[in-house]
Formats: structure tokens, C-alpha cells, sequence
């Protein structure tokens, strides 16, 4: 019989990344015949949205569910509370199954799947997803001049080289980020497997010229403009202002060009700061869509180029945007910034975009005459290039492979 598992994962199921990200991963692992317990945090509007889709899906492929509320007022306190929440909840479910895996998905996940281990000898599987500390620390959210931050950054440093130490198996999303890990010392030569954030290709299909036609006039968008898209939110580590830099250069030379904001973003805002970096321009040049996961690749067949700009920085060498991979099974180029956990390789080994290598006048002058060449890319064939880095087929067997040598 299949060993039972533990899904312990902070992000909820009805979340946008719980949609693209968990739910798909849980659904075909259980299809491969794993027994899955899943403990997730649900945030209240997208839980009262989703809560009896995803219950049903789970429910019909075997997946027992207990959704938790994720808090997040007051500050800091909010945390605690979901943290002993977890651990209860956990704690709770393991006497009763007696789990022989816990699937850790990020730090707040492994500082309760370590408790299990160390109570019950559970396998731990700790699914780093990146550096989640330094991300703190180098997005703002933890400033280092306050004592608050500070402590926090310690513990939790602390408690990232306890899990490397203690952990039977560790995921990371770049080859970048396995590098660095094997070089630390609380690493124990454990076996480290790389799954960059992957997607179910069959769920982004290829607009047809109808369907991007379609999107083009409900978004009052002209057949023959030129569509940066940018999907996604607009956090710490995301760099707005060079984006709009590059739109705005792009804009002198491809007068009929628009920049596309699929997500839930405030027009008001991204406009009013928008004109602080270029005054010259206005409403008209950008498009706003709000869609759930299932929408987006509709939405993305009104464009002809994706933009994924990321703060490059030691936290970076793990990231592995979900963006990257939607816009490539959308068949859509990209335009990137260089040092990105594994971005240039796969944007370079499958010919899909252009990496600058800084944000320089030259650069930004040599990537918009990259805009204009890979805007005739044919996307099917750029969809099948990119394939191997982020199917979702290739995850599911890696983690299938994983839960096997941890049974």
C-alpha cells in the first residue's frame, strides 16, 4: 500500500497560486495512487468563491481536505495563530492517520512538519520553493534597522539551516539554488531534487486568430497593436519601475502599443505611478482584466510579448516565476532581466525571449528591437520548445519518484 501523506501548504487551494500551483500537483499525484491528507490556510473571499469546486475535485479523487482560515490582522500576532492552528490541526490529523510522509510546502509548512518528525518519525519533505528568509529581508518586509526584523530574520535563519539539516528529502525550484544549498554547512548530502514551478499544458492552449481577435475588442485593443502583457501581482521584489521604462521606450518607436495588467490590480495607482516615471503617458496606453486561473490564457492571446522583471539578488538564485511558465505554454516570448534562479537557461536553451543584462539605455534599446523580431514567433512552436522546463507531467513524475524513496 502507498505510504500516507501529509500536505501541509500556507497558500490555500483557492488561492491564484494554490490554483496553479498545489491543487493540480495533489490531483494528479493522487491519481498516481498516493493517499493525501491536505491541511491548507484559505483566505476568506477566494475560499467563499471556490471552496465547493475545489471540494468536489478532491472529494472525487480521494484527497481528504481541511481547509484552515488564513489570518492576517493583527500583524505578526495573526502569524502565531495560524502557526498553532497548524500545529493542533497537524498534530490532531497525524495521531489519528499516523502519516508516514509530511510534504512541506515552504518554511511555515516545515517548522510544523519538523515537530512531526521529531514526535512521531514522520519523513520530512521540505519543498523549499526559494529562499524565503532573504526574501524578507531583501523585499522590505523585514527591515533590518528595526529590532523586530532583525530577531525574526535570526530565528527564522535559524530555523531554515535546521530544516536543510533535518529534512530526509529537499525540492528547490532552480539548479541555481541547489548549488548554493549543497555549499552550506547544515547540508547532509540528502538527496535535493530541482521542480521549477510548472504548469498542465492542456490548460493553456494557444489562442486561435478567433479567440485573440475576441480578446483584442473586448479589451478595445486595435488587431494590429503591440501587447506587453504582465500578469500577475506587483509585490516588493517585482520591478514596476523598469517595466514601464521599457513600455514607455517601446512606445516611441511602436506608436500602437499597449501594456496589458491581467490581475487584481488598482488602475489608479499603477496609473498615477506610472506617470511619475513617464509623464507622457496615460489611461490609453494600458489595459486592465481581472481573471481567475482558467481565464488567463485567453487573456494572454491578446498579447505578443511577456514581461517578467524580478529584483535580482542572493534570494533570487531561487526563484522560479510562475509567470515565466504561463506566458511560454501560452506561446508567448519573453522579455526577462538576468539573475533569476535558472531564467536565462531555459530562456536561452528553448529560444523564447530575450534576457537583458541590465537595465541600461543600450539594453533597453536592444530589447525593444527584440520585441519587434519575437513578436513574429510562431507560438507553437515556441510552446513545444519550452515544454520540457515546465509541464507539469514531469513534475508530478519527479515527485512521484520522491514519495516512492521516502516509502
Amino acid at each position: 500500500m502507498m505510504p500516507h501523506i501529509l500536505y501541509i501548504s500556507y497558500d490555500g487551494l483557492t488561492s491564484q497560486i494554490g490554483q496553479s500551483q498545489v491543487l493540480p500537483y495533489i490531483l494528479e499525484l493522487s491519481r498516481n495512487g498516493h493517499r493525501i491528507c491536505v491541511v491548507s490556510f484559505e483566505a476568506r473571499g477566494d475560499f467563499k468563491r471556490l471552496r465547493a469546486t475545489v471540494s468536489d475535485e478532491l472529494t472525487m479523487s480521494g484527497i481528504e481536505w481541511h481547509p484552515r482560515r488564513f489570518r492576517s490582522r493583527p500583524p505578526l500576532v495573526a502569524k502565531i495563530i495560524d502557526h498553532l492552528d497548524a500545529l493542533w490541526t497537524a498534530l490532531r490529523l497525524t495521531r489519528h492517520h499516523r502519516f508516514e510522509i509530511v510534504h512541506c510546502r515552504s518554511y511555515f509548512a516545515a517548522d510544523i512538519g519538523l515537530k512531526l518528525k521529531r514526535i512521531f518519525g514522520s519523513r520530512m519533505l521540505f519543498d523549499m520553493r526559494g529562499f524565503w528568509v532573504d526574501q524578507r529581508r531583501e523585499g522590505g518586509r523585514w527591515p533590518q534597522e528595526k529590532l523586530l526584523f532583525r530577531f525574526l530574520y535570526r530565528r527564522w535563519k535559524a530555523k531554515e539551516a535546521e530544516f536543510i539539516a533535518h529534512s530526509d528529502e529537499i525540492v528547490v525550484l532552480t539548479e541555481a539554488a541547489k548549488d548554493e544549498i549543497e555549499t552550506w554547512t547544515a547540508y547532509n548530502g540528502q538527496p535535493i531534487s530541482v521542480i521549477p514551478c510548472s504548469l498542465k499544458y492542456e490548460r493553456f492552449p494557444i489562442s486561435n486568430q478567433n479567440e485573440t481577435l475576441s480578446a483584442r475588442r473586448q479589451l478595445k485593443i486595435e488587431p494590429n497593436s503591440l501587447v506587453l502583457a504582465y500578469l500577475g501581482s506587483l509585490g516588493t521584489v517585482y520591478l514596476f519601475h523598469e517595466m514601464i521604462v521599457l513600455y514607455q521606450s517601446l512606445k516611441r518607436i511602436q506608436k500602437k502599443s499597449i501594456l496589458l495588467m491581467i490581475g487584481r490590480h488598482n488602475q489608479q495607482d499603477i496609473i498615477q505611478s506610472a506617470q511619475e516615471i513617464a509623464p507622457e503617458l496615460n489611461l490609453n496606453d494600458f489595459r486592465f482584466v481581472k481573471a481567475e486561473h482558467s481565464e488567463v490564457p485567453f487573456w494572454l492571446g491578446a498579447a505578443n510579448i511577456g514581461v517578467c522583471f524580478i529584483t535580482s539578488s542572493f534570494s533570487s538564485l531561487g526563484v522560479s516565476p510562475t509567470k515565466l511558465g504561463e506566458y511560454l505554454a501560452a506561446g508567448l516570448p519573453v522579455i526577462s532581466n538576468d539573475g533569476i534562479g535558472d531564467v536565462r537557461s531555459i530562456i536561452d536553451d528553448s529560444d523564447a525571449g530575450h534576457v537583458l543584462i541590465d537595465f541600461s539605455p543600450h539594453s533597453i534599446e536592444v530589447a525593444i528591437k527584440q520585441i519587434v523580431r519575437l513578436a513574429g514567433y510562431s507560438r507553437e512552436a515556441l510552446r513545444e520548445r519550452s515544454r520540457p522546463f515546465h509541464d507539469m507531467e514531469r513534475a508530478v513524475g519527479l515527485y512521484d519518484q520522491i514519495y516512492r524513496r521516502l516509502a
